[in-house]
């Protein structure tokens, strides 16, 4: 009785509390610096594959040097579903000026730079909605921010509340599973027979788990070294299904019937190292190096889970930047990124929950891949123009991701987007389970016409 009181209460609090900080900014956190504005957006978008998409909605932020605002909220036509975002909702408290900080609330914090590049989602939950375009969100609770010196920092952090990242929730209708976001498949468990009436909804008492991290940070001459470590929940959400009918170990799944599907999380170890250095004053590079232990799973009987085992990542971000007359610029950066995964998780994988991550996630995992992408700025035409562009290559099962952007300023207020989206390969392997590339990545290419307004 006395813990759901407590529940009850942390809850109340959790939520008032910032709500009283949206409501009167200007009257807890006033501050001569600040950014504040209104964004509402519209967009429709048409994938080659005859399905569709649509949705409306905007986001908020304000931002000064005692208070960070970002959150957004979208509504897709077609599912007839809202989504939510809490990019940053925290309240900065100086305890000792220029020395100490407290911070309380949705921080969106640079963990490491490279999980970001490649929305790698182990530091912070991801926003999945677009394949293509995945969204740092952030980890709610307590930060304490120590400037020992000019060129040092430390911060810590901790929190009893854990959000996994935003994905698609399907429904089960007449036994298939099934939703009408576009980049929702299930073409790999087509028949699949699921004896479940409904898809169990994620218990609230599992977002109540403890998170805590620290990361070092050191300035020298020429380069920043970023030392970080983690004990949380992994921001993706573990399926566990229990199943009857032929082995797991067998290749044919068309056979199984799924009998139970739960949502879990796993616990892991995360240890990044990360050096920027700059070789003059446009070019910088990013060497990260990445080590996660994931604990290991008690399941109930007759129910199964993928395995874990140990991985080590590294990756290297090379960026240019240039400047002409403050208004033109144009960025590039150059992207490789290696996972050497243990070859233990991946024997041990089954049939079932690895086909319910493809259909469940909207993300792409680089494992092994090339990235080449460029942002560039121009005052010339209308009263501005953005382009962006990126290309990942994946040299594990050649897979090409192509990205494309283009954002018109017809007024300082008002913006019209295109964008083009382009996956593709060059071969049809199969892999062990049978079933072929085609299959687990359908052809998600697609065009995207939006508009925004900013107030």
């Amino acid at each position: 009785m006395k813990n759901k009181v407590f529940i009850k209460w942390f809850c109340i609090a959790f939520l008032l509390i910032p709500q009283i900080g949206i409501s009167y900014p200007w009257v807890l956190f006033k501050d001569t610096e600040q950014k504040n504005y209104l964004e509402f957006d519209f967009h429709f978008s048409y994938f080659f594959e005859n399905r569709y998409s649509s949705f409306v909605g905007g986001k908020w932020e304000y931002h000064n040097s005692k208070i960070d605002i970002d959150v957004g909220y979208r509504y897709s036509f077609f599912e007839k579903k809202h989504y939510y975002r809490f990019g940053e909702l925290s309240v900065i408290l100086p305890v000792v000026k220029n020395q100490l900080n407290l911070v309380l609330g949705f921080r969106d914090f640079v963990w490491n730079e490279s999980d970001r590049y490649w929305n790698l989602g182990l530091w912070q939950p991801r926003y999945l909605l677009d394949a293509f375009r995945p969204l740092q969100t952030s980890l709610p609770g307590v930060y304490l921010d120590y400037f020992p010196s000019p060129n040092t920092s430390l911060t810590f952090y901790f929190s009893y509340f854990y959000l996994p990242d935003v994905i698609i929730y399907p429904e089960i209708k007449d036994g298939v599973v099934t939703s009408e976001n576009p980049y929702f498949s299930n073409a790999s468990l087509k028949n699949v027979k699921w004896d479940v009436d409904q898809l169990r909804s994620f218990d609230f008492l599992s977002f109540l788990q403890p998170m805590l991290a620290v990361q070092v940070y050191h300035k020298l001459s020429y380069s920043e070294i970023f030392l970080s470590y983690t004990y949380k929940p992994k921001n993706q959400l573990q399926f566990f299904v229990q199943t009857g009918g032929i082995s797991l170990s067998e290749t044919d799944s068309s056979k199984i019937t799924v009998k139970g599907l739960d949502y879990g999380t796993v616990r892991h170890h995360l240890f990044t190292i990360e050096s920027e250095m700059d070789l003059n004053d446009n070019l910088s590079i990013f060497a990260s190096l990445f080590y996660e232990r994931p604990d290991k799973l008690t399941i109930k009987k007759d129910w199964v889970t993928d395995s874990f085992e140990p991985s080590l990542i590294t990756s290297f971000l090379v960026y240019f930047k240039e400047e002409i007359k403050e208004v033109e610029k144009t960025v590039f950066t150059l992207g490789y990124i290696k996972n050497f995964e243990s070859e233990n998780d991946v024997e041990s994988s089954n049939i079932v929950t690895e086909d319910l991550e493809v259909i469940f996630g909207t993300g792409f995992d680089w494992k092994h891949a090339l990235s080449w992408s460029m942002e560039y700025w121009t005052a010339a035409l209308f009263s501005g123009l953005q382009f962006n562009f990126r290309l990942n290559y994946a040299l594990d099962n050649q897979i090409y991701a192509t990205i494309l952007d283009a954002f018109f300023n017809m007024t300082p207020n008002f913006q019209v987007y295109i964008s083009g989206d382009v996956l593709f390969r060059f071969s049809d392997e199969t892999i062990e389970n049978g079933t072929s590339l085609i299959s687990k990545y359908r052809d998600l290419s697609r065009l995207l016409l939006g508009v925004k307004y900013v107030f």
